[in-house]
């Protein structure tokens, strides 16, 4: 596959070698010329349906895998881009614990469970070859391509995708579920409460808005990190909720993911107020959001100097939430 004919939802931006050398001198690895050529030439992102089905991979066990390939790292357009292979990635690579004997390059879109990797000094594969993990199985390795302009070339559409009517807005009927989900779901009492608190009579529909932005994209209410659309969406129920009650710490507004984190009583958690929300009828989960995400908002928001510590718990500052309900009205 030529690199003109790659198509992204969501796209890094191209860039040139002195940007290449920087990311190298970031991660502390030499790229091999087919990722740098890949970088440069399209920055990296999140995949359309036209080339995100990876096919005909063989497990150690004798059966087939065939799983996509939702996001490839590469270059971001900002600090809110989660594309960045320097900044992002890395970041993700140690989160995810993944062995510092590869290279964390994409991921199939499952969150923490799964990622592709670049192998540097893993024995049993050659150099640069591209690898399936499987993160809840460590020191699980698949290999899936020799080198990256190989694993380029295995990546197919998968069967929703209509060349006829690709880039004329095609929606899956998932998508469209969780855009009506976006605009008419029930809302959480937590979430509820929280928007009255504001006293601001469009909150609502801000809030929707935010929730709508990341439905339209293909990981849609999944907080994945192949996109930054899940960003406004956390910012703006965070500040609602702080009008009611203010987290002490991350932990106690994130929800204790494992069961050896007590819980410390606040009511206005993610789960409460994302996940319970924009529901259709049938519906058990709104936005569902790996840990590792929620990390990445806290500490992005705290370098930005607009998430601050008071004696009241940690706060969003109104001029910064009020640039945000700008974007989104």
């Amino acid at each position: 596959m030529k690199l003109s004919q790659i198509e992204f939802t969501h796209q890094g931006k191209p860039c040139g070698s002195f940007r290449i050398r920087s990311i190298e001198e970031k991660i502390g690895r030499k790229l091999p010329e087919d990722y740098k050529k890949f970088i440069k030439t399209t920055g990296g992102g999140t995949l359309s349906l036209k080339n995100t089905t990876l096919a005909g991979i063989s497990l150690s066990d004798g059966d087939e895998l065939e799983i996509n390939v939702e996001q490839i790292f590469g270059n971001g357009h900002s600090e809110d881009d989660d594309n960045d292979l320097a900044d992002y990635a890395s970041f993700l690579a140690e989160e995810w614990e993944i062995p510092t004997k590869v290279l964390l390059i994409g991921n199939p879109g499952a969150g923490m469970h799964e990622s592709y990797a670049l192998n540097y000094d893993l024995e049993g594969f050659p150099p640069h070859s591209v690898l399936y993990l499987d993160n809840d199985e460590p020191g699980q390795f698949t290999l899936v391509a020799e080198s990256f302009e190989t694993f380029l070339q295995k990546l197919k559409p998968t069967p929703d995708y209509d060349p006829d009517t690709a880039g004329q807005g095609q929606l899956s009927e998932k998508m469209q579920q969780d855009i009506t989900g976006a605009r008419e779901g029930t809302l959480s009492p937590q979430l509820k409460e929280s928007i009255a608190a504001t006293h601001i009579a469009d909150y609502e529909e801000i809030v929707r808005r935010a929730a709508y932005n990341l439905a339209l994209t293909e990981g849609g209410f999944g907080v994945w990190g192949s996109n930054p659309a899940w960003l406004h969406p956390r910012d703006v129920v965070y500040w609602a909720a702080q009008q009611v009650q203010s987290s002490s710490s991350l932990e106690s507004f994130n929800w204790p993911f494992w069961e050896d984190t007590p819980w410390d009583g606040n009511e206005y958690q993610f789960p409460t107020l994302i996940r319970s929300s924009f529901l259709l009828e049938g519906d058990f989960a709104g936005v569902a959001c790996n840990e590792a995400m929620l990390r990445i908002w806290w500490k992005r928001r705290m370098e930005a100097g607009v998430l601050t510590e008071t004696s009241d718990g940690f706060k969003l500052k109104d001029d910064y939430i009020a640039t945000i309900l700008e974007t989104l009205r």
